[in-house]
């Protein structure tokens, strides 16, 4: 649902653009936006994968399993960002090799 908030602002984008517009544009709260990552950087895919969204809807997750479960806030925040973590993280360490190399 948090990610419905951000349709209009994208809409704004392509109706003020000149029909030439990347897909990572469309959301202007990406990581890879805020920064200004170049799309031909090495990080603008996973900079781009990772917004503002993102990070409230893992902080309504955690909070909505502490309800829940009653488990701690550090365990319910623990288990709610681990999936991100591990594809973000692999991620990460892959694009980390390849500009390495």
């Amino acid at each position: 649902m948090p990610v419905v908030l951000v349709l209009p602002i994208g809409l704004l984008a392509i109706l003020g653009s000149d029909g030439r517009l990347l897909p990572a544009a469309l959301n202007p709260l990406s990581l890879g936006n805020i920064l200004g990552l170049e799309a031909d950087s090495p990080w603008a895919s996973l900079a781009n994968a990772v917004s503002l969204m993102l990070l409230w809807t893992l902080f309504l997750t955690a909070v909505g399993l502490h309800v829940w479960t009653r488990m701690t806030v550090a365990k319910s925040s623990f288990i709610a960002a681990l999936p991100y973590l591990l594809i973000f993280g692999t991620w990460a360490a892959i694009v980390l090799l390849a500009t390495a190399v």
